[in-house]
């Protein structure tokens, strides 16, 4: 559910890799996944996940799938870039 294994997509390993999927509803009110909101501010995904555990980011968790807004994660880059640089 809100998962999807992608044909002939070997992952590492030779598994499967599972393709997780936004909630469409969050997704229609302008809510973006973890990978999209890494690209948009040109930072790692772990670091997008990293600001939303520290409460620096908002999100919404869905399934396994975190949602957030774009203007959030501009924020956050602003607010989480000074912590991440100071070691805070």
């Amino acid at each position: 559910r809100g998962a999807a294994v992608l044909p002939g997509a070997a992952g590492v390993g030779g598994r499967r890799r599972v393709v997780k999927r936004l909630n469409p509803v969050l997704a229609a009110d302008g809510y973006i996944g973890v990978i999209e909101a890494a690209r948009l501010v040109g930072v790692c995904h772990e670091t997008v996940r990293r600001w939303i555990r520290s409460g620096v980011l908002p999100g919404r968790l869905v399934g396994e799938v975190w949602h957030v807004l774009p203007a959030d994660v501009r924020a956050a880059q602003r607010l989480g870039g000074a912590r991440d640089a100071t070691g805070a």
